[in-house]
């Protein structure tokens, strides 16, 4: 009688045990998982000083657009004749207006230059607001006092009226605006790429928020201590108040900065009667 009272309480324990085991592992795969170092790495906080690793995205969802055509020219009112810069080409560096500027692209009837170097540095424009370039304050400076300013009478004569195709930005679908007609601005992300080197990575990107490849070295801007630095372009950026740069480095962020920042370069462009 001992002998089967002391088998039963073995047996109760038994099954005791079970229970409570079974209790425990009702999810297996957490109780494996959650203790581990491999899962409690998973999450790893950006260090200062890190590297930090571009993420590789999706194409976009949206129909690939064709590269914007470079700023047409009304002619109308143009000088007739060679002048000076007529024989300029691709590649040439050229002196107008005080400054070095580079050609950048030729045709029948014009010369497309951008300043070889940052001028100056500015904001966008100066209250954070949403607008395009038609109303910011940069397009208003660079076709009032930096052309009224920079420029000879003979000079400003050569200088042409540049239409430009103000595109939405193409990864966030920003509105870009209207067109408009400038005698100096800014270029847009399409035209750099375009000018510049095109990988493709404008209709397919590689990131989430730039573009980076073998083009990067010759979008680099320096300024006039031969330092490289950010500059702007007039495309807008993922929202209305910021606005495409083309970085230090020379990846163009295409999200955009913020278009009340004052530390980011200037480099215009313009074109000129061939």
């Amino acid at each position: 009688m001992k002998i089967k009272t002391v088998y039963t309480i073995i047996i109760a324990a038994f099954f005791l045990t079970a229970l409570v085991a079974c209790a425990r592992g009702a999810d297996p795969d957490e109780s494996a998982t959650s203790g581990s170092p491999d899962a409690a790495g998973s999450a790893q906080t950006e260090t200062p000083g890190q590297e930090e690793t571009q993420t590789p995205m999706q194409p976009p969802t949206v129909e690939p657009r064709p590269t914007p055509s470079l700023a047409p020219v009304q002619t109308a009112n143009a000088p007739s004749g060679p002048n000076e810069y007529s024989s300029a080409e691709i590649g040439d560096t050229i002196l107008f207006g005080g400054f070095n500027w580079l050609v950048i692209d030729v045709t029948e009837d014009s010369t497309l230059i951008l300043s070889e170097k940052i001028l100056e540095f500015m904001a966008y424009h100066n209250t954070p607001e949403e607008l395009t370039w038609e109303q910011c304050d940069m397009r208003e400076y660079l076709n009032g006092d930096f052309f009224e300013n920079t420029f000879s009478d003979e000079e400003k004569a050569l200088v042409l009226d540049s239409t430009l195709e103000n595109d939405d930005n193409q990864w966030f679908m920003t509105p870009g605006g209207n067109d408009t007609v400038d005698k100096v601005f800014s270029l847009s992300l399409g035209e750099v790429i375009r000018l510049f080197g095109d990988s493709g990575q404008l209709d397919e990107p590689e990131f989430d928020s730039w573009i980076g490849d073998e083009y990067n070295e010759a979008r680099i801007g320096d300024d006039a201590d031969d330092e490289p630095s950010w500059w702007w372009l007039r495309s807008p950026g993922r929202l209305n108040d910021l606005a495409v740069l083309v970085a230090d480095d020379g990846f163009i962020f295409v999200a955009g900065a913020p278009i009340i920042s004052d530390v980011m370069g200037l480099r215009p462009a313009l074109r000129l009667a061939r």
